[in-house]
């Protein structure tokens, strides 16, 4: 078999009118849809963990008791718990008005969400290049991989199966722009996106991906007019990031740089990408909540820093003969940064949720360096599909392995301190769990003083501690932690409402987080 024989990926179709989808299509997709649910059928039975469900679901009064103007101003106006994303609310107050607080349900959608957001991933890079199986083991990859439990298995992640789906369905609706450009094709293209943005705004990357996409595999000839037609989708993303900083600022979510120096920071963001490759290869060692290092060794981030710049140098040098490894490998690096650390949101040093998207650029990236392989060497064609075969089967092995953590709070975070007993967020998130237990508060106290002992500057876990004394009705020592946690963090009002609240006698109401 020649070159000339296979399609060429870096070539349109010509028209799609009044052509069905091939058969074969309709049987990868097929295949996509069986394996996914074989890969997560264990979620369907889990309830719901006590990390930000209670928040997004169960604990909300405006799901439970919110009437429909009050729900439109919380769904387009608030910024509670920490964020904006109408349609990820939208979805989950309407599951809760049809549902109730089944979480089966609600599994059971994310899974659905999933398996729709791997069919448009696999729709849009075949429309896109027209080579079938790279297409097809990138989708695979999408659905199967383990990285992407977290945010399958974890129903207040429903922002970001939503996310995708949106991502997914707005790469598709531009291929179809770019082939036959009309008005028309452009403003669903653009509406996808905004629903994207709404769902989570990860997406904001969005048009750094249509730049790449330009070059391959649409091999369109660089001109001003291609910077112009993204320039809608760039003011958006710049306007949801801007709603984005004041929502997590006002909710106290984005950590102060006395917290996390920006030198420490860019450490941990070089680092994170090194294990983000080591994650994506080898998939062995996932838990829930990374803590945050105190220091990390200057050679090692100097060595890391220079393999990405070299990685970069490399692939960038090879945009005329292979542009897949230059826009994989970019595709990658570029979805990742709104959440890679320079703006540090939460506590965790990384998460699996966030190579959700970003896994998707090195898939392409290996999916077609194979079929170059193979096209030059046709002898290794059943060995390449053999390998990718094991490598998918494998994937569902152990993402359907991984499910299990997730079947319960304690479950979780004892799972993540027994691959991490230094994980001083696990024994936090562990102490919250089991302090909504009967009986569980001296557990619960008993894990946030081990946390501390591995962090004591940590004012999330003074404050959850101070909570839990007090409801254990030993105030003095509950109020002394209190104390300690505004030391460290004056500016989050939680900790001084718990400490008012601690000294009315009778009132126990506190707010962990």
């Amino acid at each position: 078999m020649s070159l000339k024989d296979l399609p060429e990926p870096t070539r349109l179709v010509e028209d799609d009118a009044g052509v069905g989808i091939p058969p074969a299509d309709v049987w990868i997709s097929l295949l996509l849809i069986l394996a996914t649910l074989a890969a997560y059928w264990r979620v369907f039975g889990y309830g719901f963990v006590g990390f930000d469900d209670p928040g997004y679901v169960y604990n909300n009064l405006h799901l439970r008791e919110g009437d429909f103007s009050r729900n439109l101003q919380w769904i387009f106006l608030s910024f509670d718990p920490d964020n904006w994303f109408p349609v990820t609310r939208i979805s989950l107050l309407l599951d809760y008005k049809l549902f109730g607080a089944r979480a089966g349900i609600y599994h059971a959608e994310n899974v659905a969400i999933h398996c729709l957001a791997a069919l448009l991933l696999f729709g849009f890079l075949r429309q896109a290049t027209r080579a079938r199986w790279p297409s097809a083991f990138v989708a695979l990859v999408f659905a199967l991989h383990p990285l992407h439990v977290e945010s399958v298995a974890w129903i207040a992640e429903r922002k970001d199966v939503l996310c995708a789906f949106f991502w997914f369905a707005t790469l598709w609706a531009w291929t179809r722009y770019v082939r036959r450009p009309s008005s028309r094709r452009y403003l669903a293209a653009l509406l996808l996106f905004i629903l994207g943005l709404m769902a989570k705004p990860m997406i904001v990357t969005l048009p750094v991906l249509l730049l790449l996409l330009d070059y391959w595999p649409f091999g369109r000839k660089p001109s001003w007019k291609l910077i112009v037609e993204k320039i809608p989708f760039a003011a958006i993303s710049c306007a949801v990031m801007v709603i984005t900083i004041v929502a997590q600022t006002s909710a106290g979510a984005i950590q102060t740089l006395n917290h996390f120096p920006p030198g420490l920071r860019l450490e941990n963001a070089v680092i994170t990408v090194a294990m983000y490759l080591a994650d994506t290869l080898w998939p062995a060692h996932l838990w829930a909540a990374y803590s945050y290092p105190r220091s990390l060794p200057l050679w090692q981030v100097l060595w890391i820093a220079a393999g990405i710049a070299t990685i970069s140098a490399v692939v960038s040098g090879q945009l005329r003969h292979r542009a897949y490894l230059a826009v994989g490998w970019f595709w990658f690096l570029a979805t990742l940064l709104p959440v890679i650390g320079i703006v540090q949101v939460g506590l965790q040093a990384r998460a699996d949720r966030y190579m959700y998207v970003p896994i998707v650029g090195l898939a392409i990236a290996l999916a077609w360096g194979i079929q170059g392989f193979v096209v030059r060497w046709p002898q290794v064609r059943q060995w390449a599909v053999a390998a990718g075969t094991i490598a998918c089967v494998a994937m569902a092995i152990r993402t359907s392995l991984q499910t299990e953590y997730w079947s319960d709070s304690e479950v979780l975070f004892q799972h993540a301190i027994d691959m991490d007993s230094g994980n001083y967020l696990a024994w936090n998130y562990l102490g919250q769990s089991m302090s909504g237990n009967a009986g569980g508060l001296s557990q619960a106290i008993a894990r946030y003083r081990k946390g501390l002992e591995l962090r004591p500057e940590d004012a999330a876990l003074h404050n959850n501690l101070a909570s839990a004394l007090c409801d254990a009705n030993q105030l003095e020592e509950g109020i002394a932690e209190y104390r300690e946690a505004i030391q460290i963090n004056p500016i989050f009002g939680p900790m001084h409402a718990g400490l008012g609240n601690a000294r009315e006698p009778g009132d126990v109401r506190h707010r962990r987080f």
